[in-house]
């Protein structure tokens, strides 16, 4: 059993202790058993004892001026892709795309992946986006976008979406930041990969987000996170602090499971949370992801609460058929987390 003096707040601490000793030796280690153990430990007593941190941070920010124009989505998705009054100018960017490139080593892609630096390869686009956005978010607005030539990823005129941070802070407007978002739904992406691999019935795809950096705008209004438009009704399941929309977990089961199969996975190294997009044809398509990691320096962000983030999903998850059938653990005080076929152990 576990100590009960190493439970909550402490446990956590001391998890951070012992995982900071890996941070710079993932790369050459399989995360055998002495690495789980510790992740085991901590989180079995976190659940136990530890309330999450709130979603996000409480710093105030400053926003943008910026006024929302929702009627330019419904002309959109009709007569209004054409409508010139919705554009703004055309204009000159940067487009850039992560680049995934593992050495088939003996250290798991995953966790090359999420450790290593994916680098960027660039290309010189024109592109318009429209001169309000049609939607916003916690963090985000949104624009509609569309390329004036095409690309090795889109063709001309095909229905992008591009996100902008809401606040004129300058860590929320550089590359740093639009980057971390792109590597987490990338590492979101590989996890969707492999359980769709597995659970062949219930497919998930996360849609590839790309780097846009305008070379007219002025500072702090020039970096953007480009993805493809997300057609049907747009639902998010659950949160990165426990939420979960219990009328769609009725009708859809699915992505609980998928947050829970990506803790079991990594043999706890990350959680995928903060599941949001649509459904049809049997098909999930979602983004923006929020990736909890047991260890402080893997996929750094502000919506990464850690173990404490790990806790509150448990404390609100309901195993379900999709559990059962990939004999994911519920997790209780003193269980031993053994991973899964294909998982980073393997």
């Amino acid at each position: 059993g576990i100590n009960a003096e190493y439970m909550g707040d402490q446990m956590i601490e001391a998890m951070k202790r012992e995982s900071s000793k890996y941070q710079y030796e993932i790369l050459d280690y399989d995360l055998g058993m002495d690495m789980a153990d510790v992740l085991v430990k901590s989180v079995t007593a976190s659940v136990a004892k530890t309330k999450a941190t709130s979603r996000k941070s409480k710093r105030e920010y400053t926003l943008k001026p910026y006024v929302v124009d929702s009627t330019i989505l419904s002309t959109w998705l009709g007569t209004g892709w054409s409508n010139s009054s919705n554009w703004s100018v055309q204009e000159d960017a940067e487009m850039y795309e992560l680049e995934v490139c593992c050495d088939k080593g003996d250290i798991h892609p995953l966790l090359e992946l999420a450790v290593d630096k994916p680098s960027m390869d660039k290309k010189d686009v024109k592109v318009t986006l429209t001169k309000n956005p049609y939607s916003q978010g916690e963090f985000r607005i949104a624009y509609l976008c569309k390329l004036a030539t095409g690309t090795m990823w889109w063709d001309v005129d095909e229905k992008l979406v591009a996100k902008e941070s809401r606040y004129t802070d300058s860590e929320l407007n550089s590359t740093r930041q639009h980057y971390n978002e792109a590597h987490i739904q990338l590492v979101a992406g590989f996890l969707a990969d492999e359980w769709t691999k597995i659970v062949v019935d219930a497919p998930i795809r996360y849609v590839v987000v790309k780097l846009l950096k305008s070379k007219t705008r002025e500072s702090g209004r020039n970096y953007f996170s480009v993805e493809e438009y997300i057609h049907g009704d747009y639902m998010k399941f659950n949160n990165n602090n426990g939420y979960v929309d219990r009328t769609l977990e009725s009708i859809h089961k699915v992505p609980q499971a998928f947050s829970h199969f990506t803790f079991q996975f990594t043999k706890g190294l990350l959680m995928v949370v903060d599941l949001q997009g649509s459904f049809s044809r049997g098909k999930y398509v979602l983004t923006d992801p929020a990736i909890h990691t047991s260890m402080e320096k893997v996929l750094p962000d502000s919506t990464n609460c850690g173990v404490k983030g790990m806790v509150a999903f448990f404390e609100t998850h309901r195993c379900n058929e999709y559990c059962a059938r990939l004999g994911l653990k519920k997790f209780v005080p003193g269980m031993e987390l053994t991973g899964m076929h294909g998982g980073v152990d393997e």
